[in-house]
C-alpha cells in the first residue's frame, strides 16, 4: 500500500494534521517528520511495537541507539538521572536547535548505552512533540550509507512502503544532520560536527581566566570581578560557585595593593545594592604568576596598562582597558555616589564587551 503524504505548513502547522500524526504515533505507527536539519523517522519511545517497526525500517538491532527528541530541556531532564555541568550551557544556548547531546546516565533507553537527546526547532516537530506528550525516537530518514532525506520526496524514494504517514513541510531548513556532542561528568567529546561547530562549543564551555586590575584592589577591580562572575553564571545557567568547573575564573588584583585587606566599606555596600557580595574579598598585588595564569587582563585605567607594560612586558598583549577608550575613575576618598557611579560604569563596560562571551568566545 502506498505511503500517505500529508502536506503541512512549515511555519503554522495545522492542528488537525498534527493531531492525526500524533494518534498514529501513539498507536504504534512510524511516520516521517520534518526537522530544521533533515527529515526523520519517528516512533514513540514508550511504544515497543512502534520501536520494533522503526528498528526494522532502519535495519538496526536493539543495541544500536536511536536519537530521541523532546519538546524542551525540562522534558529532557526527566529522562536523565544526571545532567553534566558542561551540558547545561549547551542546552540553554542551543536548544531548541540542531544539537544532539549524548548523556551517559538515563532513565530510559533508545538502544545501546546512554541516550542522545535533541530539542528540535522546527515548528512541525515541536507541535508534534507537544501533541504526543512523550519522547520520540527520531533517527534520520535514510537507509544506512545514504544521505539523510531533506524533503518528503526523498523520504518516499528511500521508503516507498513501511511508513504510516509522511508529513510534508517542504525542504528542511539546514539540510545537514545535527551536531552531536557526548557530555560526561568531567569531559565532553564531539561525535559529529554540523551547523554548530567545534569552535562554537569550545567557546561556550571551555572557560578562561579573567584578571581585573586597578590600583589598590579595594573597590573597582573586585567589583568588576564580581559583576563578571554574576553575568557569566546567568548566561551559562550556572551558579557562580560552579563556574570554575568549566574553567571560568574571575580574579582581581592591584598594581599597588597591600595584602589581605578587605574591600572598602563603600564598595561592599554599593556592591550589595547590585546583588553582589565582596565579603570574601582580600586584596593582593599584581604578580607575574597571576598575569601568567590569566587569559585576559582588564584594567580600570591607563595607569595600570602602563604598569603592566613596564613591569611585565610579557603580559602586555593580554592587557586592555575594561571600558576602552574610557577609564573607570577611582572612587577612593569620594562619597557613596562616586562608588555607585564607578559600579555603574563597570557594569556598563562589561555589558558592552560581554557579547563575545555570550556567544561563547570567552574573550573580551
Amino acid at each position: 500500500m502506498a505511503v500517505e503524504l500529508l502536506s503541512i505548513s512549515p511555519e503554522t502547522p495545522q492542528r488537525e494534521a498534527i493531531e492525526r500524526a500524533a494518534r498514529v504515533l501513539r498507536g504504534g505507527g512510524v511516520i516521517a517528520v520534518p526537522t530544521e536539519t533533515v527529515y526523520g523517522l519517528a516512533a514513540c519511545l514508550e511504544h515497543e511495537g512502534g520501536m520494533e517497526r522503526l528498528r526494522a525500517l532502519k535495519k538496526r538491532g536493539r543495541e544500536e541507539p536511536f536519537g530521541v527528541q523532546v519538546e524542551d530541556a525540562a522534558r529532557a531532564c526527566e529522562l536523565l538521572t544526571a545532567v553534566p555541568i558542561r551540558a547545561r550551557p549547551l542546552m540553554k544556548h542551543y536548544w531548541p536547535g540542531p544539537l544532539t547531546l549524548v548523556f551517559g546516565e538515563a532513565r530510559v533507553s533508545a538502544g545501546g548505552p546512554g541516550l542522545g537527546i535533541r530539542v528540535p526547532a522546527h515548528p512541525v516537530a515541536q507541535a508534534l512533540l507537544r501533541a504526543c506528550g512523550t519522547a520520540l525516537a527520531v533517527p534520520s530518514a535514510n537507509p544506512k550509507g545514504a544521505a539523510p532525506a531533506v524533503d518528503a520526496a526523498q523520504v518516499l524514494r528511500y521508503f516507498p512502503e513501511g511508513l504510516d504517514l509522511v508529513l510534508d513541510a517542504g525542504p528542511a531548513f539546514i539540510k545537514e544532520p545535527s551536531t552531536i556532542v557526548a557530555c560526561g561528568r568531567g569531559s565532553w567529546r564531539l561525535l559529529r560536527e554540523g551547523l554548530i561547530s567545534r569552535d562554537m562549543i569550545e567557546r561556550l564551555i571551555a572557560g578562561k581566566t579573567y584578571l581585573f586590575v586597578c590600583e589598590g584592589n579595594t573597590c573597582r577591580s573586585p567589583m568588576a570581578a564580581a559583576f563578571a562572575a554574576a553575568m557569566a553564571a546567568a548566561h551559562l545557567g550556572l551558579e557562580t560557585e560552579e563556574l570554575e568547573q568549566l574553567g571560568f575564573r574571575f580574579r582581581s588584583a592591584g598594581t599597588h595593593a597591600g595584602s589581605g585587606r578587605r574591600a572598602s566599606i563603600p564598595a561592599v555596600s554599593v556592591a550589595r545594592e547590585f546583588g553582589l557580595s565582596l565579603a570574601k574579598h582580600r586584596t593582593r598585588a599584581v604578580t607575574r604568576a597571576l598575569l601568567k595564569e590569566a587569559d585576559i587582563v582588564l584594567c580600570m585605567s591607563r595607569a595600570e596598562l602602563r604598569y603592566i607594560a613596564d613591569q611585565y612586558p610579557e603580559a602586555e598583549d593580554k592587557a586592555r582597558l575594561l571600558a576602552a577608550p574610557d577609564e573607570i575613575d577611582d572612587p577612593a576618598g569620594g562619597d557613596r555616589e562616586a562608588y555607585r557611579e564607578a559600579a555603574e560604569a563597570i557594569k556598563a563596560a562589561l555589558e558592552r564587551i560581554w557579547n563575545p562571551v555570550r556567544a561563547g568566545r570567552g574573550e573580551a
